[in-house]
């Protein structure tokens, strides 16, 4: 269970760096497709200064060389209130484990982006990784709300009630999920578990 918490955590570590460094190098908005199938607006913050640009490349350096440690201890040098730099701070706090600080970041984000599906999902993950059911499925039926089609959100709210065996309404959310990314073996696995 362990080393599904840290996977995840990872996941969504990179998927986090690849909207930091995708909103870092767009000075206006910018529309990009998203796995869910859907179209997200990816839209670079008043305070994505040249030098928060600069220290999203050199996280992503330290990500890319798998230092994980050294690219969350950047971040104790240097002062940011960007909301993509402050997102993946808090999803390397929790993939090192961190959770509280995780925690604290992330819901102060929230409160600031309600909406931004980035961040429900960060939020998830943490609540995930606290052992708080209520809270990790109270996002994910927002992000559902938001972006129908997110398939990592269906798979996962479709795993949660597979787990209650309330069956009917797990294959709804795998079936979904399955209309946006049908080569997807979790989504696959999750179909045939139903049946």
């Amino acid at each position: 269970m362990k080393i599904m918490k840290k996977s995840c955590a990872a996941i969504l570590t990179v998927g986090l760096f690849m909207n930091v460094a995708f909103a870092a190098s767009n000075t206006s908005s910018a529309k990009k497709n998203t796995s869910s199938g859907g179209v997200k607006t990816v839209t670079r913050t008043e305070s994505a200064s040249a030098s928060d640009v600069q220290f999203a490349e050199k996280i992503g350096d330290k990500l890319s060389s798998g230092s994980l440690d050294e690219a969350l201890a950047l971040f104790d040098s240097y002062e940011t209130s960007d909301p993509g730099l402050l997102s993946l701070k808090s999803s390397l706090l929790l993939s090192s484990g961190k959770t509280t600080e995780a925690d604290k970041i992330a819901s102060e984000l929230l409160k600031n982006n309600p909406n931004n599906i980035d961040i429900l999902e960060l939020n998830m993950m943490v609540a995930k990784q606290k052992g708080d059911a209520v809270k990790k499925n109270q996002h994910l039926r927002k992000i559902i709300s938001l972006d129908p089609k997110n398939c990592g959100a269906n798979v996962e709210l479709g795993d949660e009630l597979s787990l209650k065996k309330n069956y009917a309404a797990a294959l709804k959310y795998y079936k979904t999920a399955w209309g946006t990314e049908p080569n997807n073996t979790t989504v696959m696995f999750g179909c045939g578990k139903m049946n």
